[in-house]
């Protein structure tokens, strides 16, 4: 992380809260009542038995340090030693006792270690010194306590005050506190100043204090021990360091124990925010700390205002204000919501110059540099614009082109931010001349790690001039089939003919998958993306990253999506058998028609002739029940002397009858006179029995 800021040309500084041990307890010393908090009677034994478990559990869990020897660390002594350095606060959290000797020496080896295994530019306090306070009023039985605020378990630190009290000392209850911690940030700022003498880039010493120091005595005449002479104004009951955390901030600006003084003036313009800024400007006026100004900018959402932040970093540049700093809380507050609107108000209208990172007076920087930068190469990326890279030299903290109307203009006292075109905080990145004025001199600087600026040479733009390919994607639908490949094609124009590394990929969230990868000089490039997608997938773009070997291109797509189904569907009618229907995806919609039926009447077969049944025909199409009925064919009698070869069913004769035989013909009726004689008297005899 260290690594990642100074490649941004940032500072790192550490944020450390000093005395906190853990963030919550499993007891209590304060019984709440709305906004009150009361330290009340409560089980001392059960609470040290809690400390023992919690802070030996931790112990067990830590081991030792690698060298074999145990941490040095107040939460991991035990017995009465451990109830000693380890206490309870108000806020139901254990700290570090403010009051132990033990805990200064901790926080002092902490700091030394951090400053001296870490390239770190800051040591940064937030507002965390003694817990913020209760009151212990007639809740309470120990008589000693009556009266009196405690934001520790009363036991110790009234045991605490009486020992200094024993020994001589002299200072309230609530002075002596503020003692403790003044002596835990002097100590401090001695060490890190100390180790700074060995440093080549000091460590600054930072606290970002709540946003009021003190009441004023005027304002607190029923809790004289909660003011101070030269307070601010406001109730003595609002939420001070020095009143309510025992913190002396104002004094550690008037000592310059500490390099910066941060106050946290989460509040608005009209509200406070104001009288805050002031007071503080007027604090730091004759002092080496430098003053810087917090703003909570993920209370922007709350106070439904996105211009808040721009107009309290106008206030501050436009007054006589001795504010060298803002600071904004959170960072992910700039990234979503009102807060990413608000930030980007305040970097198009109060950012528009790059700021070097600043210098403190009490501190040693080296003043100079070895040798000037020079150019490397100029990139030319747009019409009247160009990228200037340079070459890095030691011992410098940034690069800066500034512009002049004429040679005799050219001197370091008028390098000023009016005429700086672009800054480079020693990053690889190149200074960036958005609107070339060929009526302009420029001239490139180095500034070394005190803030002084080096004029070098004078910028010929003529020469070393290297032109940034362009790219274009086209032919790149705004969504393509599962089914189908990812065609388009990548036009890639590189004015200087340079030998391209040419990286394509498609980025599907936040993976990225390579589709091509291989040199390449001007021209086109046909993609064919053989994808292995099989769900619908939205916001996939193409990435393509061209290298010259001077500078680095690269080129996103706007955003396509791979689909089952396409969302604009080229519909074909309906017919009766089938529903509206796309022709590029076969997405189907609605019903089919169905047959617009006409009916027709059957016919009968013939011998010669099929038939068929009653059938339906459909009007639209040549959908019919239509069934066709054989022809039935002849059935034939053979020809008599009467008549021909006949079919019985349609009477179609064919041939001739047969012939007739002449002869014995007389014989023959004969015989049938005989045959009918016997035939009637047969039927007679029947009839005759029938009588009787």
């Amino acid at each position: 992380m260290i690594e990642v800021t100074h490649e941004y040309g940032l500072e790192y500084h550490a944020w450390l809260n000093p005395y906190r041990a853990t963030v919550s307890s499993n007891v209590s010393i304060i019984e709440k009542s709305g906004t009150i908090r009361n330290v009340v009677d409560y089980d001392d034994q059960k609470l040290q038995a809690d400390k023992k478990s919690v802070f030996g559990s931790l112990k067990n869990r830590a081991g030792k340090t690698p060298s074999g020897s145990n941490y040095q660390n107040p939460v991991f002594s035990e017995g009465k030693q451990l109830e000693h350095n380890v206490v309870l606060g108000a806020e139901d959290k254990y700290v570090l006792n403010p009051a132990a000797s033990e805990t200064i020496e901790h926080l002092e080896n902490t700091i030394e270690e951090i400053i001296t295994n870490y390239n770190i530019d800051g040591i940064h306090f937030d507002d965390y010194f003694y817990p913020y306070t209760a009151t212990y009023s007639s809740i309470g039985t120990v008589k000693e306590y009556k009266g009196l605020s405690f934001s520790t378990e009363p036991k110790v630190d009234y045991a605490d005050y009486q020992a200094y009290k024993t020994a001589g000392g002299e200072l309230s209850l609530y002075n002596w506190r503020r003692e403790n911690v003044n002596k835990l940030i002097s100590n401090l700022s001695k060490l890190v100043r100390d180790k700074n003498a060995q440093k080549e880039t000091p460590c600054a010493f930072g606290i970002s204090p709540a946003a009021r120091w003190a009441p004023s005595l005027e304002a607190c005449s029923a809790n004289p021990e909660r003011g101070a002479e030269g307070g601010m104004s406001g109730s003595c009951n609002n939420y001070y360091s020095y009143s309510d955390l025992y913190a002396d901030t104002k004094k550690w600006v008037d000592e310059e124990w500490i390099d910066y003084i941060l106050p946290q003036a989460y509040t608005k313009l009209g509200s406070g925010y104001e009288e805050i800024v002031r007071w503080w400007s007027e604090a730091v006026k004759n002092s080496k700390t430098k003053l810087y100004i917090g703003t909570a900018t993920y209370q922007l959402d709350s106070w439904n205002d996105v211009s808040e932040v721009y107009y309290q970093i106008r206030y501050n540049q436009s007054e006589k204000l001795n504010v060298s700093g803002y600071v904004m809380y959170d960072y992910t507050s700039l990234t979503k919501g009102k807060g990413k609107i608000g930030i980007n108000l305040v970097t198009r209208g109060c950012f528009k110059n790059d700021a070097l990172t600043p210098i403190y007076s009490t501190y040693n920087y080296k003043n100079t540099v070895e040798e000037l930068s020079t150019i490397k190469k100029i990139i030319a990326s747009e019409e009247n614009a160009y990228d200037v890279l340079v070459e890095k030299v030691n011992d410098a903290k940034a690069y800066a082109i500034y512009q002049f109307d004429d040679i005799e203009s050219i001197k370091t006292e008028n390098c000023l931010a009016s005429n700086m075109v672009a800054m480079n905080l020693n990053s690889d990145d190149a200074l960036s001349i958005k609107k070339y004025d060929e009526t302009k001199i420029y001239v490139l600087a180095t500034i070394s790690k005190s803030n002084t600026i080096y004029i070098g040479e004078t910028i010929d733009f003529t020469k070393n001039i290297n032109h940034v390919p362009m790219v274009t994607i086209t032919d790149l639908k705004s969504e393509y089939l599962l089914n189908d490949s990812v065609n388009f094609n990548i036009t890639i124009d590189d004015v200087d003919k340079d030998i391209l590394d040419v990286k394509v990929y498609a980025v599907i969230g936040k993976n990225e998958q390579m589709i091509r990868s291989n040199q390449f000089e001007s021209g086109t490039i046909k993609i064919n993306w053989n994808h292995n997608i099989s769900t619908d997938t939205n916001g996939i773009s193409i990435k393509v990253v061209v290298n010259d070997g001077f500078n680095e291109v690269t080129y996103t797509s706007e955003k396509f999506k791979l689909v089952e189904y396409c969302s604009q569907h080229s519909f074909e009618l309906a017919d009766c058998t089938t529903p509206k229907t796309c022709s590029l995806c076969g997405y189907e919609e609605g019903e089919p028609l169905g047959h617009d039926l006409e009916h027709h009447e059957g016919k009968d077969a013939t011998c010669t002739s099929a038939g068929y049944e009653e059938y339906d025909t459909c009007k639209r199409c040549d959908y019919t029940t239509y069934q066709e009925i054989p022809a039935l064919g002849h059935e034939w009698v053979d020809a008599t002397t009467e008549a021909p070869k006949t079919c019985t069913r349609c009477k179609e004769t064919v041939g001739e009858k047969l012939p007739t035989e002449k002869k014995n013909c007389k014989n023959k009726k004969t015989i049938l006179t005989i045959v009918g004689l016997i035939s009637l008297s047969m039927t007679l005899i029947t009839i005759k029995r029938k009588e009787y």
